[in-house]
């Protein structure tokens, strides 16, 4: 109650003049005068003692208020350090979050600064950092997200529009000039990034992806013009593969042989002949053609690396084989070499077999046998004679244990000379 009373006297008294007048200061001094007569210079008295007064009342009304005055400059200054506190705060608050998310950007007071120089001026605001200028400081972008590509802005506190990444398929190491299918499942393309170049993947479609050059092939997508790779796999290089071909085609145990060789490094060697199942192994091997006709040979060299190359060539063979079997004998002769009939192939072969002699005439079997110590001498067995002269008989051999490629069954004619 005091300090109300106070005030308004304050209020009343600041800035506050009496009005000079005159008449009324000359009818009071002929008063004072007639009342308390002075000598002549009792006037100049009074008039020093009016200043006197007056001055007094002036320097209180200014010297009255300097209390509130100083009250409001301490809260003045008070408020400014405590908003610089906040400003400090703020800014090592941003210092310490450059990888928070926009979200909470958004959220985070602006830093505030006293621009009034100490006066009870309300404070003002620095405007909100562009966070825009180096967003890696306030953007975490998640592991499987990514902001939309040309998603506009209005402010900073706009929240940023996250959509799920593309599902990237993984892939397993390939060697060179395989082929290779890659699943895009996404409505988003896909890019592979490779040694020489870039293959684009369109959504929901499957790619028969054929590698040219080995290396390091990145697999991922595309945003805003910049390649984010999510799975890698690796081109391996191929082996060399090349092989050499004997020219010479001999019969090596009573069977057509040909003689192939290659000096190409890898772990396995494996050749292959057209016509024939299966394959042979090693470094060195033989290729059996029965029959008359061209045909090719192959050979795969697999690496450490556990990929393959092959290298293909082509022969020509200009005979049927027949188990190197002759069209003619002489049962009379003295000459073993002619005396009687078996194919060489059988005796050099040392073949399970078993041939049949038929008479052409009535398809009668007169002779056969098993053992290559018992050729056909020319006898019937129907009746124990020489068969005739200058006739042709059919012969028929069928093998048990047929080499690959071979067909078990040989036919011919043979003439009793």
């Amino acid at each position: 109650m005091k300090d109300n009373f106070e005030n308004n006297i304050k209020e009343s008294l600041n800035g506050f003049e009496v009005p000079y007048d005159a008449a009324a200061w000359s009818a009071m001094s002929k008063r004072l005068d007639q009342t308390m007569p002075t000598s002549g210079g009792s006037n100049l008295i009074w008039y020093l003692g009016g200043a006197a007064t007056v001055a007094v009342i002036v320097t209180t009304v200014l010297l009255w208020p300097s209390a509130d005055v100083e009250k409001s400059q301490h809260i003045t200054s008070t408020s400014t350090e405590k908003v610089k506190e906040t400003e400090d705060q703020v800014h090592t608050s941003k210092g310490t979050s450059s990888q928070s998310s926009i979200q909470d950007a958004s959220t985070t007071e602006a830093p505030v600064k006293n621009t009034t120089n100490g006066t009870s001026n309300p404070v003002s605001f620095d405007p909100a950092p562009n966070i825009f200028d180096n967003p890696i400081d306030y953007i975490k972008v998640k592991e499987n997200s990514f902001m939309k590509e040309d998603e506009p802005v209005n402010s900073i506190f706009d929240p940023i529009i996250e959509i799920v990444a593309p599902s990237v398929p993984s892939l397993a190491n390939i060697c060179l000039n395989e082929t290779t299918t890659i699943n895009n499942t996404n409505k988003q393309e896909l890019t592979v990034v490779g040694p020489n170049g870039i293959t684009t993947i369109k959504g929901n479609t499957s790619l028969q992806f054929t590698t040219d050059s080995e290396g390091i092939y990145n697999l991922g997508f595309m945003v805003n013009g910049i390649f984010n790779s999510k799975e890698s796999f690796v081109v391996k290089p191929l082996p060399k593969a090349d092989f050499t071909i004997d020219e010479t085609y001999n019969y090596e145990n009573g069977v057509p042989s040909m003689n192939l060789s290659t000096n190409s490094q890898g772990v396995a060697h494996a050749w292959a002949f057209e016509g024939q199942s299966g394959t042979t192994s090693g470094t060195e091997t033989k290729a059996h053609f029965f029959y008359k006709g061209q045909y090719d040979i192959t050979l795969t060299v697999t690496g450490s690396n556990s990929c393959k190359t092959t290298a293909t060539k082509s022969v020509q063979i200009d005979e049927t084989y027949n188990l190197l079997a002759v069209n003619g004998f002489d049962p009379m002769s003295s000459d073993n070499r002619i005396n009687s009939f078996i194919p060489r192939g059988l005796v050099e072969r040392s073949a399970d077999f078993r041939m049949i002699i038929i008479d052409p005439t009535d398809g009668a079997i007169i002779f056969e046998t098993s053992d290559v110590s018992n050729p056909w001498r020319g006898l019937d067995k129907r009746n124990g004679q020489m068969v005739s002269a200058n006739k042709a008989y059919i012969w028929k051999v069928t093998l048990n244990n047929p080499l690959k490629g071979e067909n078990p069954e040989y036919k011919g004619t043979i003439v009793r000379l």
